[in-house]
C-alpha cells in the first residue's frame, strides 16, 4: 500500500478516535508506525506525540465549543503533566526499544482489561 495512503488513513483514524474517546491517538499511531511502517519504537512514540499536539488542539476547540471542558481541572492537571511528560520523555530516551514495546503493550492491555470490567 502506498505510504501516503497509510499516513492519511492513520491520521483520519487517530484523529477520529482521539476526538471521540479522548485518547490522543497514540494507542493507534504507535503500533501502526512501528508494525506497519517499520519505524523504530522511539521515533514512533516521538512522532505520535508530535501529531497528538495538533489533534488535541483541534478536538479541544470542538469540545470547548460544546462546553465539555472543565478549565480548572485542565489547568490543575496540565501543570503537573508538563513535568511528568518531560520525565517520561527523558526515560524513554534511556530505555531499550524492546522494553519500551513491552511497557506500551502492558499499558494497553491493563487499560483495556480495566475498562472492559468496569
Amino acid at each position: 500500500m502506498n505510504v501516503i495512503i497509510i499516513y492519511a488513513l492513520t491520521g483520519l483514524l487517530a484523529g477520529f478516535v482521539g476526538g471521540l474517546l479522548g485518547v490522543g491517538g497514540g494507542i493507534l499511531m504507535v503500533p501502526i508506525f512501528f508494525y506497519i511502517l517499520k519505524i523504530p519504537m522511539h521515533i514512533a512514540i516521538g512522532s505520535s506525540l508530535g501529531v497528538i499536539v495538533f489533534t488535541s488542539i483541534t478536538a479541544s476547540v470542538r469540545h470547548f465549543q460544546a462546553d465539555n471542558i472543565d478549565i480548572k481541572l485542565v489547568l490543575a492537571v496540565a501543570i503537573f503533566s508538563i513535568f511528568g511528560s518531560y520525565g517520561g520523555a527523558y526515560l524513554c530516551e534511556k530505555l531499550p526499544a524492546p522494553l519500551l514495546r513491552k511497557l506500551f503493550a502492558v499499558l494497553l492491555l491493563a487499560t483495556s482489561i480495566k475498562m472492559f470490567f468496569k
